[in-house]
């Protein structure tokens, strides 16, 4: 009677067993076959797959839990065999085992799910990275756009500051040379000295006249006197003939012209510092055998030459 009432008692715990694993399996297949009706946001399905993962992980734990109390029952259960006899020892072992067996297949498929689940997150995961570069990158370049953008357009402004007084000192250059040209024509006119000074610059620009001779020197001097005018002693007729001006006072600017000096060749000098008509200086070559530009008579009488001719002058226009 108590044989019995022990193997009733083992099919009982038996079938106990494989209902509840039934039960487990069944609610993770319903986890799986869950669809949504509707296109989910990565949110959505991050949020999904999540929880179908905790499911999983617990069912997971639960089959481990049962396999672990099935190890320790068949120890228990393998004792009282011993005491019932082989044949139901042997029914149980056998119950046993295929119960185990189960388990293991349903905690595989879990496995397996949960290594699925894991690779759909990461999935998502990546899809996410990928998005939140091309956001970083976007950014960054419209970023780089309105910095370029922004110093292209301050650069441009600079430019045309900086143009515009460059524009604005020329301007005023300008008048004041007209305004000094005007006084100069208007003192030539009247019979006045024009005093004052200017500061000679040679030019680099191509010269037609012998280098190192005195045409050569005004010509670099003052770029506006013509490429063949003759020599010294003839630019006065020369320079008329251009139309420019010419006459006896000496202004600051103007050619000095010496027609009988030379050797009668002549000899001419830019004039550099007016004090009066008897008191100037000049740049000039080929004087005394300087055969350079240079203001080589400080204050001079351009009046007192060695040879007594006069002095004329030949105004810029």
């Amino acid at each position: 009677m108590k044989l019995k009432q022990l193997m009733c008692s083992t099919a009982v715990l038996a079938g106990v067993g494989v209902a509840s694993l039934a039960g487990h399996h069944a609610f993770a297949d319903e986890t799986e076959q869950a669809q949504p009706t509707t296109e989910l946001t990565n949110t959505d399905k991050l949020y999904r797959l999540k929880a179908e993962k905790n499911t999983v992980e617990s069912n997971i734990n639960a089959l481990k839990q049962k396999l672990a109390d099935r190890k320790s029952d068949k120890k228990v259960k393998s004792v009282q065999s011993l005491n019932i006899g082989s044949k139901i020892a042997e029914a149980k072992s056998d119950n046993t085992t295929e119960s185990t067996t189960e388990i293991k297949d349903k905690l595989k498929a879990y496995k397996a799910r949960e290594a699925l689940v894991d690779s759909k997150i990461q999935l998502i995961n990546k899809q996410e990275q990928k998005k939140a570069d091309e956001a970083g990158k976007g950014q960054a370049e419209q970023e780089a756009q309105e910095k370029a953008a922004k110093e292209a357009q301050e650069k441009a402004a600079k430019e045309a500051e900086e143009a515009k007084k460059a524009e604005d000192a020329k301007h005023a250059e300008e008048q004041k040379e007209a305004d000094k040209k005007a006084a100069t024509q208007q003192a030539i006119s009247s019979g006045t000295t024009v005093t004052g000074s200017v500061t000679p610059v040679a030019s680099g620009a191509a010269n037609s006249y012998p280098t190192g001779q005195c045409t050569w020197g005004v010509k670099c001097l003052a770029p506006w006197v013509g490429d063949y005018w003759g020599n010294a002693g003839q630019w006065i007729q020369s320079a008329q003939a251009a139309g420019f001006r010419t006459g006896t006072k000496p202004v600051p600017g103007a050619v000095a012209v010496w027609p009988s000096d030379g050797g009668g060749y002549g000899h001419v000098a830019y004039v550099t510092d007016v004090q009066s008509e008897t008191n100037i200086q000049v740049s000039e070559s080929n004087y005394a055998g300087n055969m350079y530009i240079g203001n080589f008579r400080g204050w001079f009488n351009p009046q007192a030459t060695w040879s007594g001719s006069a002095v004329y002058y030949i105004y810029p226009n």
